[in-house]
């Protein structure tokens, strides 16, 4: 029976490990970027626009390179930005359309390069901004940028070894997204956003956040964290169609966290399956505590551990998180 489970775990991995990523899971994040530029075009002038979609354009090279790892070219975009900024003469509302992208992607140049501190700073300076924006200039739809941003500290607070505190704030923030609670962690308290915009954006922002979550909890048996979690796992709490990837890994992780392992193993096939179709980081922690769960399954287990962690090893984007976690849990 385990041994059938086992290899309908690995024939699911090796399904969903070649699948390409999804068009339409990246939609909400299209309609955003839409939407956010008729905002803004409608806001300045043409040629102040302009010269605001120049600096953007620079911004997006910046982080281009650094997503690569060239990390000097990166930081001489962002360098070359923000002298440009410094020595041009936009609007004060300009400026800060600017440093609303810019700052995030300095902060993620700083977090690569270890410098987590810095980095939470850059995040924060830019919900400043984003708070600005919206209050003095009526621009309600940069509100939803305010998602991305709390993602970044989620990012950031487990980087810096703080993964209960991950859990903590992902669950206040996904029961404010999905069911309007507040008040929202003191900590992410300026991340409420102004509902005027598609629900599907939402939607890929509660599964972002789940991502996090799931990645601070992969190979963990923490009970109390994951725990925060579980009013997402009662049907009569959720609705069936709202962020349905977020909910089901939380659905099924809990028979993990309750050691019914056949159960989970059956279950999880389903997530295993959707590869980077979904939320990639909610199909990463899965495959590395699928990979943990069968390495203690005897010698068919071990043989699909080591199957699974050879196949991430050759996935560029997913190597350096996987490895992150087997150090994590070594300690």
């Amino acid at each position: 029976m385990v041994e059938d489970i086992l290899d309908r775990v690995q024939r699911a991995f090796l399904h969903g490990r070649h699948r390409p990523p999804s068009h339409a899971y990246a939609a909400a994040g299209k309609i955003f970027a839409a939407q956010f530029k008729d905002e803004v075009v409608s806001k300045l002038p043409p040629r102040e626009f302009t010269a605001v979609e120049g600096f953007w354009q620079r911004q997006a090279r910046g982080l281009s390179a650094a997503k690569k790892g060239d990390l000097e070219q990166s930081q001489s975009e962002f360098k070359a930005a923000l002298s440009a900024l410094e020595e041009s003469a936009l609007s004060e509302q300009a400026i800060l359309l600017v440093r609303l992208l810019l700052d995030p992607g300095r902060a993620y140049y700083r977090y690569l390069l270890g410098d987590y501190g810095r980095a939470r700073e850059l995040v924060l300076g830019a919900a400043v901004t984003n708070h600005r924006l919206v209050t003095e200039f009526g621009l309600a739809i940069v509100s939803a940028q305010r998602m991305q941003l709390c993602h970044n500290i989620l990012r950031i607070t487990t980087r810096e070894g703080k993964r209960e505190e991950t859990v903590r704030l992902a669950a206040g923030y996904l029961s404010y997204l999905e069911h309007d609670v507040a008040p929202l962690p003191d900590e992410i308290d300026w991340a409420y956003i102004v509902r005027d915009f598609p629900d599907s954006i939402v939607q890929f922002y509660f599964d972002q956040v789940c991502g996090e979550a799931a990645l601070a909890l992969a190979g963990s048996d923490d009970w109390r964290a994951f725990s925060l979690l579980l009013d997402h796992a009662a049907p009569g709490n959720c609705s069936a169609s709202f962020a349905s990837h977020g909910h089901s890994w939380i659905t099924v992780t809990r028979y993990r966290f309750r050691e019914q392992i056949e159960e989970y193993l059956e279950r999880v096939c389903a997530l295993l399956e959707l590869g980077k179709t979904g939320e990639p980081s909610i199909w990463l922690a899965s495959v590395f505590d699928v990979a943990a769960v069968c390495r203690k399954l005897g010698s068919r287990g071990k043989q699909v551990a080591d199957r699974i962690s050879h196949e991430m090893e050759s996935l560029p984007d997913a190597r350096w998180i996987f490895q992150d976690l087997a150090v994590a849990q070594a300690r």
